[in-house]
């Protein structure tokens, strides 16, 4: 398996080094829209240090996740379980991201050369150093094989740097199959400033920033920097999926019991109205069971339970979160998912909903097989392949909210997928075979729906003996695993 990347390169995500971050020549011509193969040293304890490291293919990935500026990948050797977890970028920063990228590029670059001068063996000025304390680059001491203590960055990281579980866990490459699932299962996540992994026991790991507790350890902080579990009083059985939110987190038990933790003052966390948490931040995983059908003549809602309730496939967006239960319901709730009801005034489009809301209009004797969430639309993939949507429309950004639309019709899709995942404005799908790959938006009318799915330029760049094995498009960056 093979992995490549494409993007922007000061922010370190596709671990092309420290000379590629600072160097304003070498940007523009690596930012030119063509794949690359991601390669990292591969060993002793210095990865990232040294000038003059030999980068090797980075080979065997099984998971791939690309963040706002910085990328996670898992890999496995032939015949082993030895996995390791491989980051590059800034798997600590956001806001500094946003800063960066809000500059001019030549006062980007002054930025970026100044702040990271100093782990390049290069004397730092006065100025130097306080754009380094602006720009958030953290350090920690970790020994290299013969012994020896140094001082490596790790709010950027310039190369592919192994991360390292607590107490000998080693990050997960598959995860069981429950009952009839057809979409294999996400054991590694990343978005803005944070990453999720799935240990091989079972425990999810998280890292990165904490202000608003989104990465569920169980009290806020700045950040957390080494892997620690989310705590989660409720849950049951191992971890078997988990989907990343901009600043909120899902994830999923093997008893299909559903939790949630982070941000939620626009009722991303889906605790319900009424609920002691509505609409607040939580720092801990919170079970969300509060899954309703519609309301019958008697004016009551029938809330599923039992098996009924239990959660077959989940998804965050930015804002907002979306499941599907074995009772083949859908559900979304966060911000800007509900059609505006009688006492929410004139002009507003749409409101948030604390509670999940059952999705009308999908084929209702059709099984929905897999949820995923964009940015800012929710897309549904069912069993005869059709692919249908709800949300924020891209092209002019109204929603969609009271009856999901057909966003691609049945027969396209070559079933049963590789991966079907959302990512800020799009849907990607990868098909059975792995040469198919068709990338979908949500659009306003009828008539642009029609045709909607296209396959993206940059499969043009993949041999013909390659087949794609997934995809991550993080913010500014891309990166696709490829089997040889």
């Amino acid at each position: 398996m093979t992995v490549y990347g494409d993007g922007k390169r000061w922010t370190g995500a596709l671990g092309t080094g420290w000379d590629d971050m600072m160097d304003p020549a070498r940007q523009l011509s690596n930012d030119d829209g063509k794949l690359s193969e991601l390669r990292w040293e591969g060993g002793g304890g210095d990865v990232g240090i040294e000038e003059g490291i030999r980068l090797g293919r980075i080979k065997n990935v099984v998971g791939a996740a690309a963040g706002w500026g910085h990328t996670a990948l898992v890999v496995q050797p032939e015949n082993s379980d030895a996995t390791k977890l491989l980051v590059c970028g800034r798997p600590h920063d956001f806001q500094t991201l946003l800063r960066l990228r809000r500059l001019p590029s030549f006062l980007r670059n002054f930025a970026l050369q100044s702040s990271l001068r100093e782990h390049r063996d290069k004397e730092q000025s006065l100025l130097d150093k306080v754009v380094s304390v602006l720009t958030s680059v953290n350090k920690e001491v970790v020994k290299t094989d013969d012994g020896h203590e140094i001082e490596r960055p790790i709010s950027v990281l310039p190369t592919f740097t192994e991360i390292f579980l607590p107490e000998g866990d080693k990050p997960a490459s598959s995860l069981s199959l429950r009952n009839n699932d057809v979409m294999p299962r996400t054991f590694l996540a990343a978005s803005a400033g944070l990453t999720a992994i799935v240990g091989q026991s079972g425990t999810l790991y998280t890292i990165g920033i904490n202000n608003r507790g989104q990465c569920g350890t169980g009290k806020f902080t700045n950040n957390v920097w080494t892997p620690t579990p989310i705590m989660n009083p409720s849950q049951e059985g191992p971890i078997i999926d988990v989907s990343l939110g901009l600043q909120h987190g899902l994830a999923l038990d093997d008893g299909g019991n559903l939790f949630t933790w982070g941000k939620g003052e626009r009722g991303q966390l889906g605790q319900g109205a009424g609920s002691a948490m509505e609409n607040t931040t939580s720092e801990s995983a919170l079970k969300v069971d509060d899954f309703r059908l519609l309301s019958d003549k008697s004016g009551r809602r029938n809330v599923l339970t039992g098996e009924d309730a239990q959660v077959i496939s989940m998804s965050a967006g930015m804002n907002h979160s979306a499941a599907v239960t074995k009772s083949n319901h859908a559900f979304v709730w966060g911000k800007n998912v509900s059609p505006p009801g009688p006492d929410d005034g004139k002009g507003k489009p749409a409101v948030d909903s604390s509670s999940p809301r059952l999705v009308e209009g999908l084929p209702s004797d059709l099984q929905i097989v897999a949820v995923t969430c964009a940015s800012h639309h929710t897309a549904f993939l069912l069993e005869d392949g059709s692919v249908w949507g709800i949300g924020v429309a891209t092209d002019n950004g109204q929603p969609i909210m009271e009856k999901a639309v057909e966003m691609i019709p049945a027969g396209l899709i070559e079933m049963p997928p590789r991966q079907f995942v959302g990512h800020f404005d799009r849907t990607t799908v990868v098909g059975k075979g792995g040469r198919q790959v068709l990338e979908v938006q949500l659009w306003s009318h009828e008539e642009l729906r029609e045709g909607a799915a296209l396959t993206p330029p940059w499969m043009d760049q993949i041999e013909t003996d390659e087949t794609v094995r997934f995809v991550s498009q993080g913010w500014m960056h891309k990166v696709v695993a490829t089997d040889d």
